[in-house]
């Protein structure tokens, strides 16, 4: 079955970035990916909350920073910029209220 994304198959609008939207799970993603010089990081928020989104290095170091403090609920976006990184698997962890997840991103050339 194609998986590829259908409006005839979306429940509800989307929101739009920095407007309230009724969320009531937290899913994490990024597009393109694999990435070669810059991608997007999109993150929903169910509740008003601290919230921090911080890419790591394999080593588990720290390499950016793309959220930190209070964001309201609805769908966020965040530009990483990858151009300086070094080709290889990185992660980036989203933490907000009680809640954290991690999704992996490739680096390519």
């Amino acid at each position: 079955k194609n998986s590829t994304y259908s409006p005839a198959r979306r429940r509800g609008p989307l929101p739009v970035e920095g407007t309230p939207a009724i969320v009531t799970r937290v899913a994490l993603g990024n597009f393109p990916n694999p990435v070669t010089t810059s991608t997007e990081i999109i993150f929903d928020v169910p509740e008003s909350a601290y919230t921090s989104v911080t890419v790591f290095d394999l080593s588990g170091r720290a390499i950016a920073v793309l959220a930190d403090g209070r964001l309201e609920a609805g769908r966020h976006t965040r530009r990483f910029d990858a151009s300086q990184l070094a080709p290889g698997m990185y992660s980036y962890v989203l933490r907000t209220g009680n809640v954290e997840k991690t999704q992996k991103l490739v680096k390519i050339r």
